[in-house]
């Protein structure tokens, strides 16, 4: 398989850019079209509507920031339980020196 079609597809990606919603959707679906064979899968390419992707989007970033925040407070706490280790360490090496 060559590579050609694709190095193509990146030219005419970078001249061609999309400059409206309307022009990305059937830039998007001429991109899935032509990778077709290389796939060997067909992509439907639908158009957003602009209040369910805006919900969509809304969504994941909650989802994102409950994640993050989640993983904030076990990185808090695994810091808190290895200062706790270390001032344990600490007090036992602080005895055997006397």
């Amino acid at each position: 398989m060559t590579c050609e079609p694709c190095i193509a597809l990146c030219a005419d990606m970078s001249t061609n850019s999309p400059r409206s919603d309307d022009s990305w959707h059937l830039f998007m679906k001429q991109f899935a079209n032509s990778v077709q064979h290389i796939t060997g899968q067909e992509l439907e390419v639908k158009a957003a509507s602009d209040g369910n992707s805006m919900t969509v989007v809304e969504q994941e970033m909650e989802a994102l920031r409950t994640q993050v925040d989640k993983l904030s407070e076990e990185v808090s706490d695994d810091i808190d339980m290895l200062n706790l280790r270390l001032t344990f360490c600490l007090g036992l090496a602080h005895r055997a020196a006397k």
